[in-house]
């Protein structure tokens, strides 16, 4: 089972492929992108991206994730990932996370990967509910998720140890409900 390709006005989210395990290592190993993100290690280790690119048609084929690659149309450049992640058939419910490279924040590229995503889980997967978290330091993180019609839900105080220092998590969700709701189904 592959990864299905969702086209957007500028972006291409694909399956990940093997070569693209350098560029995993070079933008995800920016110390920057590593600090306002909740599960980049940094340093990024050697042989990270190659294992992590490996276990996704796996985990996608056991409907346990489903995690795209970012590329832009205009020159097919990778420039980061989106993914649903811990989905659970039972409740019907995914996590949703992603990252850019730095050179691609505040492009608007984050938000229109979010909105094809959305739209992949509650037709595609048929879920009830995705959310999301992201360090309450990093408010450009949760006004993307916002914009897309996520709501705060709660902030869990001193939740990680991230960079050394405990920080909160800010909790956001998305009911079908009200995805339908802004969209007029």
């Amino acid at each position: 089972m592959e990864l299905p390709k969702i086209d957007t006005s500028r972006l291409l989210l694909r399956g990940f492929v093997p070569e693209d395990a350098p560029l995993v290592q070079k933008l995800a190993g920016d110390k920057d992108v590593a600090f306002n993100a909740l599960n980049i290690p940094y340093p990024f280790p050697a042989e990270s991206a190659a294992v992590w690119i490996s276990t996704h048609k796996k985990e996608f084929a056991q409907h346990k994730s489903a995690i795209f690659a970012i590329e832009t149309t205009s020159n097919q450049e990778f420039i980061g990932a989106v993914g649903l992640t811990t989905i659970s058939e039972i409740n019907n419910t995914a996590e949703m996370g992603y990252w850019l490279g730095k050179s691609y924040w505040n492009k608007g590229f984050a938000s229109e990967a979010i909105a094809a995503l959305i739209i992949f889980g509650f037709e595609e997967y048929k879920l009830n509910k995705i959310f999301a978290t992201h360090l309450k330091r990093n408010a450009a993180s949760g006004k993307v998720l916002m914009k897309n019609g996520f709501q705060v839900e709660g902030i869990l105080r001193q939740h990680i140890k991230h960079f050394g220092k405990y920080e909160d998590l800010v909790h956001l969700g998305l009911l079908r409900q009200e995805y339908q709701d802004l969209h007029e189904f």
